[in-house]
Formats: structure tokens, sequence, C-alpha cells
């Protein structure tokens, strides 16, 4: 049995849908195993898989201790996130706005004792009350505007990166398919004494597509997969009767969705083990199969992809040519992405340059 399919075979184990290893692997083969959960970022939730194995079966001393130091560190960094982001929604709850968690620590909940093993990321808030009042306010509070773009803004000095204040929680290339995600997000704005995060069914369209939007962009790794994964799980334990499905799949399909909703699902199925009940769609085994490979082929964020090295492209120019050059292997799988992509970058390029 290879490394990978042992890789997943400890992510369905750390899930809870598999209850033990088909095989103990040797040395090399655990070493494999943390090098690929390193690549996903998902090394914190494999280790409460490894915990679950008996000590004669877990890997050596010195890559357990390895690999116990790094869940640790993350453990750590979760609460240092979960205060900045509570702190980050103070700040604009106290300066007039109400805003939720987009992502992030707010999916993360989701995952219950596995919470504090999900590798963090950024902060990112949904804050209402519009562009020009936000502007106002980092004016006010930090002397310039920085980072902004037509859908969020960077405000510095919260923790020790910038917080996105998201004017709206994404976009997509096609203006037609846009305008009904902002639709969509009409009906979710935060408003006062809103909770933290959004509501499962905001996060069933929204996390899908901002999957969808990493996939389409420098990559995706299986730590953004896994949080639809826990709302798709969420979804069905607050609702077993499966009454959501319907509106969701009606907005996915708006947001020309569904053929990448397919191939999540079958994803799903295979590496994660997902209750079929859970499922949102039929899987699509060739779409699925398709997406598997390039999350394996780019890692987290696209970081470990060998094919392109898009960040020794230093002008605007040059990363819009390869960006282009680049999402012409998508042209089979999704035409509209590959269409509009360039269409709108030219358009957001000058629109940020306008203020």
């Amino acid at each position: 049995m290879s490394s990978l399919l042992l890789f997943y075979e400890l992510i369905r184990l750390a899930l809870g849908t598999q209850d033990r290893l088909s095989k103990i692997p040797n040395s090399d083969e655990w070493q494999k195993i943390y090098d690929l959960a390193t690549s996903q970022s998902i090394v914190g939730v494999c280790y409460a898989g490894l915990q679950k194995l008996s000590r004669d079966q877990q890997p050596e001393r010195s890559l357990l201790l390895e690999w116990k130091g790094t869940a640790a560190r993350i453990q750590k960094r979760n609460e240092e996130m979960d205060e900045y982001t509570s702190k980050g929604l103070r700040f604009f709850r106290e300066n007039g706005f109400p805003c939720q968690i987009l992502k992030g620590q707010g999916v993360a909940k989701l995952y219950g004792k596995l919470s504090v093993l999900r590798t963090s990321g950024d902060i990112d808030l949904w804050v209402a009350g519009g562009k020009e009042k936000l502007f106002q306010l980092s004016r006010s509070t930090t002397g310039k505007i920085k980072g902004w773009n037509n859908y969020h803004i960077l405000f510095p000095g919260i923790y020790d990166g910038d917080v996105e204040a998201h004017i709206r929680p994404s976009r997509l290339y096609n203006p037609f398919k846009d305008k009904q995600f902002r639709k969509f997000c009409s009906q979710h704005i935060p408003q006062d004494g809103c909770a933290d995060s959004p509501s499962l069914e905001f996060n069933r369209v929204y996390i899908l597509l901002h999957c969808f939007n990493h996939f389409c962009g420098h990559g995706i790794g299986l730590r953004q997969i896994m949080d639809y994964y826990f709302v798709l799980k969420s979804s069905f334990e607050a609702d077993p009767s499966q009454t959501y499905k319907q509106d969701t799949i009606v907005w996915i399909k708006k947001l020309g969705l569904l053929r990448f909703a397919s191939a999540m699902m079958w994803l799903y199925q295979e590496v994660f083990g997902m209750d079929r009940q859970w499922q949102l769609c039929p899987p699509d085994e060739k779409e699925g199969k398709y997406l598997l490979r390039e999350i394996m082929l780019t890692g987290n964020m696209g970081k470990y992809d060998s094919r392109y090295s898009w960040r020794k492209y230093t002008t605007p120019f040059k990363r819009f040519v390869f960006n282009q050059k680049k999402n012409i292997k998508l042209l089979s799988h999704y035409p509209e992405e590959v269409f509009w992509n360039p269409i709108y970058n030219i358009f957001r390029y000058f629109y940020t340059r306008i203020k």
C-alpha cells in the first residue's frame, strides 16, 4: 500500500470514519505521511488520528516528538488567533460596524474536539457599513488605506498580520454569476447583535465558493477542503431531515458551482469517508479525481506546486500573463473562469487605482 493511501487512512482515522489503519507504516512511510500532512496543512488533525494508535504502531520517537511539537504549536496558535479574532470583532463593533468571522476561526468551531488542531490562517471579517465608512475608519486609525480591492480592505495593528475587512465575502469572475452571489449575500448581511460566525445556510454556499476560488487561483490544500466537510457534517447534524439541501443546491447552480460541488462530494466519499447522507449532490468521479490530483500536486495555497513558480513574477503584468497561461488547464473543466478571469483582473487593476 502506498504512503498516499495510508495518509488518506490516517485522515479518516482522525475524522472517525475509519477505526484503524489497514497496515502499520514503516519509518519511511511515516515520514512521507508527515510530509504530506505538512504540505496540506493538516498536521494537527492527522496527529489526532495518530493518537488513536497504540505506541507500537506509531512512528519512531524522533518523528513522533516532532509531530507532537508541531501539534502543540498549532494548538497554541489557535488560542492566540481566537483572542485576536475576538479583538477584531470588538474593534469594528465598537466603531459601529456589525461584523462576523469569515471562514478561519469561525469554521474551526465546527471541528468539535479537533478545532484546536486545525491549522489557523488569516483573520477575515465580514464588516457591514459600506466601503466609504471603512475607508474613513482606516484613515482615522492607521492614517492610510492599505491593500484594498473591490471586496476587502486591510487593517493592520490588531494582531501580527493584517485583518481583512470584507465589504462583501468574496467574488466570482463572471459578472452575471457575481450578481447572483451579491443577491445571496444580501440575505445574510451582519446586523447589530448578530452571532460571531455566519449561519450554516450561508457557509454551505460561501465556503464552497471559497474553495473554488482557491482551486482556480494559486491552488488549494486539504485544509480548506476539510473546512467544508465540517460545514456539511454540522448541517446534517443540525437538520437530519436534510431540508436544507434543496435551497443550497439552488444557489450552487445559480453560481455555476454544481460541477465543482460534485467533484468535492466524490473526494469526501473516497478520501474522507464521508457519510453519503451528508452529501449535497451525486459525486462526479472524473472531476473528483482531477480535483484530488491537483490538490495533492499544489499543496496548501499552491505553495508546493513544482510545476509553477508564480512568486518569481515580480510585476503585475508578468503575474497576469503567467496566471492566464496557468489557467489554460482549467479550460475543459471550468471554461467560464478561464474566460472571465482576465477581464475581471484588468477591471480590478484600474478600479483600485481610481481611489
